[in-house]
């Protein structure tokens, strides 16, 4: 019975994108933020990508539609323990960039041609403390500069932006 319980939660993941779940209205917000986009044809909110799921469940204010909150985690410890290259179509969940190893830009890495030709980029330097940021990661969007920057992923590219900040890319 295990076995296909993890079957139905492979196949969900192997769909791909949109993946549709289930939130309350009041945390809309915080959907939106991790992720989380309307999809007008189910009248629900999508996770448009592994990591994107990944974040929205993690939250535990969303859910798959279908899955029960133990089949969701099990979800969860599968696209965490699944991980795999970007540029593989994985889910984009890597590795803590905070290593000084890891602290640099790698194209390969941080950038892929979305399906509608698009690049998106992932990463980008804080210009005040030097530090990696990732949209990726689950703490990516947080750097260590005295000011307490607040920080957000493009809506298009993913590349990480300073609130308020226009995307030099999606002009």
């Amino acid at each position: 019975m295990l076995d296909a319980a993890a079957a139905v939660v492979q196949e969900y993941i192997n769909a791909g994108p949109p993946y549709i779940g289930e939130s309350n209205f009041k945390d809309k917000e915080l959907v939106k933020s991790l992720g989380g986009r309307w999809n007008g044809e189910s009248k629900k909110w999508a996770a448009g990508s592994k990591y994107a799921l990944a974040q929205l469940i993690r939250s535990n204010k969303w859910l798959p539609s279908g899955f029960t909150y133990n089949a969701a985690m099990s979800m969860l410890q599968l696209l965490e323990t699944s991980v795999q290259s970007v540029a593989g179509g994985g889910c984009g969940i890597k590795f803590d960039r905070r290593g000084e190893k890891d602290c640099k830009f790698d194209p390969y890495k941080d950038k892929e041609v979305a399906p509608c030709g698009k690049i998106r980029i992932y990463a980008r330097f804080c210009g005040d403390c030097n530090v990696l940021l990732d949209s990726r990661l689950q703490f990516g969007l947080e750097c260590d500069c005295d000011l307490g920057c607040a920080w957000k992923a493009c809506h298009g590219c993913f590349v990480p932006l300073k609130l308020g900040e226009a995307c030099p890319h999606c002009k």
